[in-house]
């Protein structure tokens, strides 16, 4: 009785684990729709002062400063603080531009992930017997058209919802002969970023925005950091030294 009061314990457990399984169980679009969402947000997120190039910055620029109040403590000579300044600039360049390669690499793998899973959620989403559906439609009724008709549905293209890839080119093969309304197609097809979607979300585009900010950066000679009133500023080691040691003059050229 004991054995039978078991098992059937442990049935119920297996049956209960099944059931479990199959609740958790996700529609592959789902997943999509989820990896999507949460690249959105990430993209969303990114910002300048959360870049390893900023931060960097700051923690190089902390230690610049450190190192001229210390020589200046140690009343080491003028010039030789100067030098070691400038030495250490360079050191802050280098890693500036490292902390950017990482950024800039992180971005463009945001990118490749998002291009992805919106490729893929479209994919998904699509339901192949209402597009069968919805082609033959479009088929019979662009056939139907006269030139005129013709002219006038091209004209209203932007006024109308969003023609499907496959209707774009359909509708272009209809309009070869008319070079006027040829062009106006093409110009819609630039403007609707058929191919590269993805590109008019506002995540993408930031995400862009600040690709090429980076890029510029790396391509120069400056160093960007926040300053202590939140701003974006340029690294100059002269002012820096102009204003620290304006009262300094102790001079001993046995140190440099």
């Amino acid at each position: 009785m004991e054995n039978d009061t078991t098992q059937a314990q442990q049935g119920t457990g297996q049956q209960l684990a099944d059931n479990g399984k199959q609740q958790v169980k996700i529609h592959p679009n789902e997943v999509v729709k989820l990896r999507r969402s949460v690249l959105k947000d990430e993209g969303a997120r990114f910002n300048y002062r959360a870049m390893q190039a900023a931060q960097n910055a700051d923690a190089d620029i902390k230690h610049l400063n450190y190192a001229i109040d210390k020589g200046m403590k140690q009343r080491d000579d003028r010039q030789k603080i100067i030098n070691e300044a400038n030495s250490l600039r360079q050191g802050i360049l280098k890693s500036f531009h490292a902390g950017l390669t990482t950024d800039i690499q992180q971005l463009e793998k945001w990118q490749s992930d998002f291009k992805a899973a919106y490729v893929n959620h479209r994919l998904q989403a699509l339901d192949p017997q209402a597009e069968l559906l919805k082609r033959q439609d479009f088929d019979v009724s662009l056939a139907a058209m006269s030139d005129q008709d013709l002219a006038e549905y091209v004209n209203s293209l932007a006024e109308r919802p969003k023609l499907s890839a496959y209707e774009l080119n359909k509708l272009m093969l209809r309009v070869q002969s008319s070079p006027q309304l040829k062009d106006k197609v093409i110009g819609y097809k630039a403007a609707n970023h058929y191919g590269h979607e993805y590109e008019e979300a506002p995540e993408w585009n930031r995400v862009a925005m600040m690709l090429n900010t980076l890029k510029g950066w790396r391509s120069g000679d400056n160093v960007w950091y926040w300053g202590q009133d939140g701003r974006l500023q340029l690294l100059d080691v002269s002012k820096l030294l102009l204003d620290k040691l304006k009262d300094y003059h102790v001079v001993d050229p046995s140190q440099r």
